[in-house]
């Protein structure tokens, strides 16, 4: 080994000089490097990097990533299509496709994407109309207001967009008038909830304090409608409730 180093460091293609060696012990690993030989950390990144000695064929191959070691696409990604229980039959739109609410044949509501209530002014008059108590027989009658239509006889103002509603409501486009009320909602669209299933329209409550509410439908819902429940005494449907584990059908 010492002959080794001794013809290394008298080659000319090097600028040591034979006084070298007369250094301490520790040295000697410096001059075997400058003679081209190789330390243990370069034979380590050799081993870990394969060509080159980098780390990024090592590190990639130990993520199980794809290439550039950028991790491939798993769980966290968007969640799977579920079979919705009540799939809508016959979907229609609500008083046109602008809306972004679909009407189903089996009894419910839902909104499909976020959209803009249509104008449509009524030319039929209000039924029930009293001349003596009411403000308004048509719609034309509330003209005053863009937004105005008759409503039981007195002029109401109807929304056309979700900006007129508070962040808790959506504006829900009526199938005659076009015009809309402000309804509360735990979802603005199908896009809030898993998909396959629909942010649709159900009763939350049964009694004084009963409210519409826009909410996400589940994959474990019992009902989407009162027609999916067993009918009440002397009533042609059940009841379909909301609650904070999804719809169910209220006891008869």
């Amino acid at each position: 080994m010492l002959f080794s180093l001794l013809m290394c460091l008298l080659a000319p293609r090097r600028t040591f000089r034979l006084t070298t060696l007369v250094g301490p012990l520790f040295l000697l690993p410096l001059v075997a490097l400058a003679c081209g030989g190789s330390s243990r950390a370069s034979e380590q990144r050799a081993a870990m990097g394969g060509a080159g000695g980098g780390p990024a064929g090592g590190m990639s191959g130990a993520l199980g990533a794809g290439a550039g070691g950028v991790p491939t696409a798993g769980a966290g990604g968007k969640p799977p299509q579920v079979e919705n229980p009540f799939p809508c039959e016959n979907p229609s739109p609500v008083a046109d496709a602008s809306s972004g609410f679909v009407r189903c044949d089996n009894g419910y509501v839902y909104r499909e994407k976020v959209g803009i209530c249509p104008v449509i002014p009524r030319t039929e008059p209000e039924p029930g109309f009293d001349p003596t108590l009411d403000e308004c027989e048509y719609d034309a009658d509330c003209s005053d207001d863009p937004q105005g239509y008759c409503r039981s006889g007195f002029c109401a103002h109807g929304c056309v967009s979700d900006a007129e509603c508070n962040s808790s409501s959506i504006c829900s486009c009526d199938d005659d008038r076009g015009l809309g009320d402000c309804v509360s909602a735990e979802c603005k669209s199908d896009a809030d909830c898993t998909p396959g299933l629909h942010c649709a329209l159900v009763v939350s409550g049964r009694s004084d304090a009963a409210i519409w509410i826009y909410a996400c439908q589940q994959a474990g819902d019992e009902c989407a409608a009162d027609a999916d429940c067993p009918p009440a005494p002397g009533s042609a449907s059940g009841d379909c409730e909301l609650a904070e584990s999804g719809r169910y059908c209220r006891e008869p």
